[in-house]
């Protein structure tokens, strides 16, 4: 029971609006602090058991990606969790316009600023049929190049 009071008076001088920093390990009575050791030794140890849990990074290819765009807001579970395809789209074309005045010219698309993803979407459905494994951005990528190549 003094376990309690002491580690209820801990954080209730941890919510002193004068105090202008957070308890201490020292401001824990002398025969509790092996007790507050262990427990700070298994709170580390399983946060790094779930970090390293955290499943490898999964690659966007083009099945992937029109898949989860037929199926919008049901991503949950998926190979990436709630994965967006709006906000991906959107990632290539801003990814790609800030590396766009590096590129040479056969490499530049002018497409038009105010393109939604539904639109890039649509122009890469046909041609990107059988390009299943390849990853999505720069299938996306080529196939705005050829859709609004850019006048010499």
């Amino acid at each position: 029971m003094n376990f309690g009071r002491s580690i209820h008076s801990l954080l209730m001088s941890a919510s002193d609006p004068k105090r202008t920093s957070p308890p201490s390990l020292m401001e824990v009575p002398m025969r509790y602090r092996p007790m507050c050791a262990v427990l700070l030794a298994a709170f580390s140890i399983w946060g790094a058991s779930a970090c390293a849990s955290e499943p490898e990074r999964s690659k966007v290819t083009v099945d992937f990606l029109y898949e989860a765009c037929a199926a919008v807001g049901q991503t949950a579970r998926g190979m990436i969790p709630y994965f967006d395809c709006r906000s991906y789209v959107y990632g290539v074309l801003d990814s790609y316009l800030a590396m766009q005045a590096g590129l040479p010219a056969p490499q530049v698309a002018c497409f038009p600023p105010a393109i939604t993803p539904e639109e890039v979407l649509d122009i890469g459905r046909g041609p990107l049929a059988g390009r299943g494994t390849e990853i999505a951005a720069p299938a996306l990528i080529d196939e705005l190049r050829k859709a609004y190549p850019c006048k010499r």
